[in-house]
C-alpha cells in the first residue's frame, strides 16, 4: 500500500487530488496537514481523513506528498519532503520565483526522489489528439500557436501577493506554457508580457498577456486573464490553436 499525505489544503485542487486517489488501487490518504487550524479540521472532516498537528510527523508517515499549499511555501514543504527521502507532486506553479524552483529540483535531485508538478493538461484526449496531429504532419511545419488560458479571479489568497506571488499571469500562464514546450519540444527564447488590472481594479494583475519566442523560430501568444464572467458555459477557458505551412 502507498500512503499518500496532504500538505495543505490551501489550494482548491486538494479537492480533485483527494477524489482521484480515492480510485486508485494500492493508494491510501494517511492524513492532512495545514498550517491553518481550522482550515486543517475542516479539511480531514471534507475528505474522512485524520488531521495531522505536525506536517513532519505526516511526511514520515508517508511514501509520498501532495503539496497544496499557497504558492510562497511550495519550496519549504517540498525541502522538508525530499530531507525525508520522500516524493513529492507539487501544485501548481511549482514556485514563485526561479531561483526557489531551482533549489526545489536540486533538493529533490539530491535525495533521489521524485518532484512532480500539477499539469494534468498534458493528459487530456483533445491535446493528446492534437499534438498527434502535429506530429503527424497534418498541418505542415508549425509556424505559429495562440493559447489561452482565462478563468475567473478566485480570491481569497490568490491575490494576497505575498503568498500567491502573483495574479492572473502567474495562475494562469503555466498550463499552456507546458504544453508548448511538449508539443514543440523546444524551449523558450524570449518572453514579453503586458499585465494590468484592469478588469477588477485591484492591487493584483487580473489581465495579461504573454508573446513566447522559441528557439527554432516558432512564436506563441497566451492570453491568461481572469477574464471570464460567472456566465461563461464552461469552466476556463483552455485552449490552443496553432497554424502551420499546410
Amino acid at each position: 500500500m502507498t500512503r499518500i499525505g496532504l500538505l495543505s489544503a490551501a489550494h482548491m485542487h486538494a479537492d480533485s487530488y483527494v477524489a482521484e486517489l480515492r480510485h486508485v488501487s494500492g493508494a491510501q490518504l494517511v492524513g492532512v496537514w495545514d498550517d491553518d487550524p481550522e482550515r486543517r479540521a475542516a479539511a480531514a472532516a471534507r475528505y474522512g481523513i485524520p488531521a495531522a498537528d505536525d506536517a513532519d510527523a505526516l511526511i514520515a508517515a508517508s511514501d509520498g506528498l501532495v503539496v497544496c499549499s499557497e504558492n510562497v511555501h511550495h519550496r519549504a514543504l517540498a525541502e522538508r519532503c525530499a530531507a525525508a527521502g520522500k516524493h513529492v507532486l507539487c501544485e501548481k506553479p511549482l514556485a514563485t520565483t526561479p531561483d526557489d524552483a531551482k533549489a526545489m529540483v536540486d533538493a529533490c535531485a539530491a535525495a533521489g526522489v521524485l518532484l512532480l508538478t500539477a499539469f494534468p493538461c498534458r493528459f487530456s484526449p483533445a491535446y493528446q489528439r492534437f499534438k498527434a496531429m502535429v506530429h503527424e504532419g497534418e498541418i505542415g511545419e508549425i509556424l505559429a500557436l495562440r493559447g489561452t488560458n482565462q478563468g475567473m479571479c478566485p480570491g481569497g489568497w490568490f491575490v494576497q501577493k505575498e503568498l500567491s506571488g502573483g495574479g492572473a499571469v502567474m495562475d494562469h500562464t503555466v498550463h499552456v506554457t507546458d504544453l508548448l514546450r511538449d508539443l514543440l519540444g523546444d524551449e523558450a527564447r524570449q518572453v514579453h508580457c503586458e499585465s494590468g488590472n484592469l478588469l477588477l481594479h485591484q492591487g493584483f494583475d487580473d489581465t495579461g498577456f504573454l508573446t513566447i519566442d522559441f528557439e527554432r523560430g516558432t512564436f506563441a501568444t497566451l492570453d491568461a486573464s481572469w477574464s471570464r464572467p460567472k456566465s461563461f458555459p464552461t469552466w476556463g477557458n483552455v485552449t490552443l490553436y496553432a497554424v502551420g505551412t499546410k
